[in-house]
């Protein structure tokens, strides 16, 4: 499919091989994504072919990945051609990422069956603590937030902590780095059984997965994994984020603070509305 002179680069024929493969512009894409590798190892010479390679790989976070690429890589040069306006490879990297992240947060889970009560926070077990953990990105700054909360059985604080991140480069980095400050922060408040309650899906499913992570997180979750082993009657759940607010409310704030700050009496001012909620 021949379609001029390539929007992106201008150096050469618009097929879609050149657009998604060959334009220096889509190749800085490919060198800067988690997809580097699967980019650099396969042929690339047949575009169907080197999508193929992917999908018979087996990675499902890499193949859909693939497709958020490609589908922001067109979109990309769709904007060059009618607005004259184009964005860093990083920043379209970035977004696909981004939009993937905010695409899976809002799919029903198939395991769970939605109704009011679940969304709804609900007490831990008698003698069980319960931490609730949200992550919060900011994409101009490249800042972040880490929200923990952590209540007793009763409903009743315990403590809470905002971890202030940096250096964050998507909502899911966002996440995994909250909830491994959420690990250290359980082992931190003592011995006992504890849950731990997050709302981001591919973070929880990337952590119970007992295969490796692939990704450009994968040290993350590594670390995750290892903090999780070391704690005793400790297990992680997926919790619905109308349930997990006022771990919210605490990442976004964290963003604002100069440093990251924990609170082990009286808990902050910007979630006691929501503590008193959450009970009755």
């Amino acid at each position: 499919m021949d379609m001029g002179n390539c929007a992106l680069c201008g150096a050469r024929a618009e097929t879609l091989h050149h657009v998604f493969l060959e334009c220096s512009f889509s190749v800085l894409i490919w060198q800067t994504s988690p997809l580097q590798s699967a980019w650099r190892d396969r042929d690339t010479r047949d575009l169907a072919g080197w999508i193929e390679q992917i999908l018979l790989c087996g990675d499902r976070q890499k193949v859909e990945l693939l497709f958020m690429i490609l589908w922001n890589l067109w979109n990309e040069r769709n904007t060059v051609v009618w607005t004259a306006k184009r964005r860093h490879p990083c920043e379209v990297v970035d977004g696909a990422m981004r939009l993937l992240h905010e695409f899976k947060e809002h799919q029903p889970t198939p395991s769970l069956s939605i109704s009011r009560a679940q969304a709804k926070w609900q007490k831990p077990p008698l003698g069980v603590i319960k931490i609730n953990v949200d992550g919060a990105f900011q994409g101009l700054t490249g800042m972040g937030g880490g929200g923990i909360i952590a209540r007793d059985s009763a409903g009743c604080f315990v403590a809470a902590r905002a971890c202030k991140l940096s250096h964050v480069s998507s909502p899911e980095h966002a996440e995994v780095l909250a909830l491994r400050e959420a690990l250290l922060f359980a082992k931190d408040i003592g011995p006992g059984p504890k849950l731990i309650e997050i709302d981001a899906q591919g973070v929880l499913h990337s952590v119970q997965d007992a295969q490796e992570d692939r990704s450009y997180l994968s040290c993350l979750f590594s670390d995750c994994k290892f903090f999780l082993s070391q704690l005793e009657n400790t297990s992680i759940k997926l919790a619905f984020r109308e349930a997990n607010q006022a771990a919210h409310r605490l990442a976004r704030l964290a963003i604002t603070l100069p440093e990251t700050f924990t609170w082990l009496q009286d808990p902050p001012d910007a979630v006691c509305d929501v503590l008193v909620e959450d009970i009755l």
